[in-house]
């Protein structure tokens, strides 16, 4: 959590934090509320859009304020609990997102591609987002564990607690390699993959569909064209 940079780059820094704060928690509470107060928008797809929503609020709450103290004084001043519960929250909103994200893609992938093979309902979209909330709180539990307040200046550890960070401690050089590989894997690769491969696959059912329409139309253009010109080659 200590950052490295001389002062104008600090203050651009915090400046940049303040001013995504409020525009941050205003539209993202304004998304939740609209899907609140109308019923008819109440649809799968915005029922995964207000989670995205609360994701980015959980980021906005826990990881904004907190930065921002410690860009400015370089010191770790919210205790031991939160700093493992600070960082945690962090990590479990960011993979809340991105299997969000993952289940709109897959959402999408069926309706387009496989219309007939799988009804999605507001109740399923539902299950899906509890089920989302309880992965990323199971699978983010090592990086509350590891995290630790220390000094960077241990003479001083029982007399101040200026220059104390909050940062990860692992039991061997093994442990935080095998730990982040996994988390770029589930939280990064994986769901990339899937997208990527759900949009490919909705972007070529879409072109084909557009492509036959156009045939078809084109076809019954001309044969209505050639109708009308016999027609008028006919004696009257």
């Amino acid at each position: 959590f200590v950052y490295p940079g001389n002062m104008e780059d600090r203050e651009q820094r915090d400046w940049t934090y303040f001013l995504c704060l409020v525009p941050v928690l205003y539209f993202s509470d304004l998304v939740c509320v609209a899907v609140w107060k109308n019923h008819h928008m109440r649809t799968v797809t915005n029922y995964f859009i207000v989670n995205l929503s609360l994701a980015d609020v959980l980021v906005t709450i826990t990881c904004l304020p907190a930065t921002l103290v410690v860009d400015i004084t370089e010191t770790w001043f919210f205790g031991q609990p939160l700093c493992k519960v600070i960082p945690y929250l962090q990590t479990v909103s960011v993979s809340v997102s991105v299997l969000t994200l993952s289940c709109i893609a897959l959402d999408r992938w069926y309706a387009i591609c496989h219309p007939l093979m799988f009804k999605s309902t507001a109740k399923r979209a539902r299950n899906s987002i509890v089920i989302i909330w309880v992965v990323s709180c199971i699978i983010m539990i090592p990086q509350a564990v590891v995290m630790e307040c220390s000094t960077m200046l241990p003479g001083l550890a029982n007399k101040t607690t200026l220059f104390t960070v909050c940062d990860e401690h692992w039991g061997g050089e093994i442990y935080p390699k095998m730990y982040h590989i996994c988390f770029f894997l589930v939280t990064y690769m994986a769901p990339l993959c899937l997208m990527v491969l759900a949009y490919l696959q909705i972007f070529r059912k879409l072109w084909c569909r557009q492509v036959c329409n156009f045939k078809f139309f084109r076809c019954v253009f001309f044969k209505i064209l050639k109708t009308k010109f016999y027609e008028c080659l006919e004696p009257t």
